[in-house]
């Protein structure tokens, strides 16, 4: 028996010494990765970063397929306006919309940091790097790519996209209503578009800058409509009888169209689409028409003698407290945007421009819907400016006005008011006065410290004229 028992205590003796060996050999293998890794990190830690959150990237990307998808929304994006891009996200769902959102750059301006913020705040979302496909494809060259870093990217994303109805959004848009409801606006239903209309801007510049072309000095907006190189779409010069109406024909204005909201059916206007890619790679170089990208939509329409469809109301605008104390005349500040539906009072649908600093938007507001020409003033229901209020208090816009903070803004086309927001009443404690139209029908040229009035005749603002009305005069 002791025999057989020391025999079966021997393999146990051997297999210690192993088993510390072992032990050994791991501990030093272990000591040795982990000083790799260290060493890794040390040497080239953005490259680590960057590698392991690629691999997350790919692994996310691989099980998107949103292919069949024909309708969405479009944001063009760089690493810096992420935060803004990622606040309009959750803004768009808040407001209810579940449509695809893509989010455009252009040739690796989105980190891979990015990537994964955008990623994570939304799975009904994808990334293209634009840039890099049209270089690719041999459609755009690597020496102008830089020049697309920038507003001239919207344009190309929009002919890139698989996307058919497409509706284009700034990243600094404060929304208020889901925009998906422009896909009912019946312009949009007739012609498969919805442009906005920019400031009326009367300066020598962009459509309304004048140079030589073909031996003759001519406005912008005329050397493009006498210039462009029809032939190769197989069209001739033929203006509409609305371009030859507009502001910027006329030398009224150096801006027409406001692009931070556009909306438009692919499907519908293929040649205004290729007319597009044309002004964006080639014409814009020759001539500078448009401050940025937004002349180049409703201009590829025309161009291309394809139905387009504006908004009927003019823009609008809001402003900081304080901001007519200084010049009582004017307001500047972000320009807004009504519904444009003929029939919707008041529903305003969106703000452009985003605050210097983080609170700037809690004390903007903004006028009620005038038509472009028109010389008649409308005040804001009561009703409507308490509904915009509590919107915004439940959580449906990324800033909240502040009750009790001043506010104040422009009335129609020509009456100014000094608002208070009141938790209870709304905006009731408004008061305004009435001065000359800031546009007649007819479109003639306004200054800086003057007007037209309908009859055609200058007059100086007044200062110290503004009487308050009562409410029935001011909320009919």
């Amino acid at each position: 028996m002791s025999r057989h028992g020391t025999e079966r205590s021997l393999p146990r003796s051997r297999a210690m010494p192993l088993m510390m060996m072992c032990i050994v050999c791991l501990f030093v293998v272990y000591i040795y990765v982990l000083n790799s890794s260290i060493a890794a990190m040390k040497d080239g830690s953005d490259v680590y970063r960057t590698i392991s959150q690629d691999q997350w990237i790919y692994q996310v990307e691989r099980y998107k397929d949103f292919s069949s998808i024909r309708r969405g929304i479009i944001v063009c994006v760089f690493d810096a306006m992420i935060p803004m891009a990622a606040s309009l996200v959750l803004e768009l769902r808040a407001l209810g919309n579940t449509e695809l959102i893509q989010m455009y750059h252009c040739n690796g301006e989105l980190s891979a940091a990015s990537y994964r913020i955008l990623y994570m705040i939304d799975a009904h979302l994808e990334i293209v790097d634009v840039c890099k496909d049209f270089v690719a494809s041999g459609r755009l060259s690597t020496s102008k790519v830089s020049d697309f870093r920038s507003f001239w990217l919207k344009p190309l994303a929009l002919v890139h996209t698989r996307l058919v109805e497409v509706i284009l959004l700034d990243a600094d848009d404060l929304l208020f209503h889901d925009p998906s409801q422009l896909w009912q606006v019946p312009g949009y239903k007739k012609t498969g578009t919805i442009f906005f209309f920019d400031r009326e801007v009367a300066k020598a510049e962009y459509l309304n800058s004048r140079s030589i072309h073909r031996f003759q000095r001519m406005q912008n907006l005329h050397a493009l409509i006498e210039t462009f190189d029809y032939a190769r779409f197989g069209l001739v010069k033929q203006p509409s009888e609305y371009l030859q109406s507009t502001l910027a024909w006329n030398g009224h204005s150096a801006h027409e169209q406001d692009s931070s909201i556009v909306v438009i059916n692919k499907a519908i206007a293929p040649l205004a689409i290729d007319v597009l890619l044309h002004l964006v790679l080639v014409t814009r170089y020759q001539l500078e028409f448009s401050y940025g990208d937004k002349e180049l939509f409703w201009l590829a329409f025309e161009l291309a003698h394809v139905p387009y469809s504006f908004s009927p109301w003019a823009n609008t605008a809001a402003a900081m407290p304080g901001d007519m104390a200084q010049h009582p005349d004017t307001i500047c500040g972000g320009l807004a945007q009504w519904m444009p539906l003929a029939d919707a009072k008041s529903v305003l649908l969106h703000i452009n421009g985003g605050p210097r600093r983080p609170l700037d938007a809690r004390c903007r507001r903004a006028y009620t819907p005038t038509p472009r020409r028109d010389s008649v003033a409308r005040i804001a229901p009561a009703q409507t400016i308490q509904a915009a209020n509590d919107s915004r208090r439940q959580g449906q816009s990324r800033r909240i006005l502040a009750p009790g903070m001043p506010v104040q803004t422009r009335i129609g086309s020509h009456a100014t008011a000094r608002c208070s927001i009141d938790p209870e009443e709304g905006s009731q404690c408004c008061s305004h006065c009435l001065v000359a139209p800031a546009r007649t029908r007819s479109g003639q040229k306004i200054g800086h410290r003057s007007t037209t009035t309908t009859t055609g005749q200058r007059r100086q603002w007044r200062s110290g004229g503004c009487v308050p009305a009562p409410i029935s005069a001011r909320f009919p």
